[in-house]
């Protein structure tokens, strides 16, 4: 008796955004409604992490606290005239940008 064929299951593309407030969010929430028009045959998860400011310290934080595992990419976004206003954003940022540097090392 012949084998009968697996399902083939679908894969989800799953991706983590930080944003720093409702602004950013908007632009996720925009980013999903129009993946779902335009490749309706491609599954994508976004989610959105909102850190509430904080700065830029924050998001190295959270990047370092929750885990990455099922998740194609995280991304960070933020804006930056703080890290041209501000020193201690500048050295966050610096850290930050170290942070995801070794992700991609992973």
């Amino acid at each position: 008796m012949p084998r009968s064929r697996r399902v083939q299951r679908l894969t989800t593309k799953r991706f983590t955004i930080y944003c720093e407030g409702e602004t950013e969010g908007r632009y996720v929430d925009g980013l999903k409604a129009w993946l779902s028009k335009s490749r309706p045959d491609v599954r994508v998860a976004i989610e959105r992490v909102d850190v509430h400011g904080g700065g830029y310290e924050e998001f190295a934080k959270r990047l370092r606290i929750e885990p990455d595992a099922n998740c194609l990419a995280r991304f960070v976004l933020l804006d930056y005239d703080r890290c041209l206003s501000n020193p201690k954003e500048r050295i966050a940022f610096a850290r930050l940008l170290e942070l995801s540097r070794g992700s991609i090392r992973k």
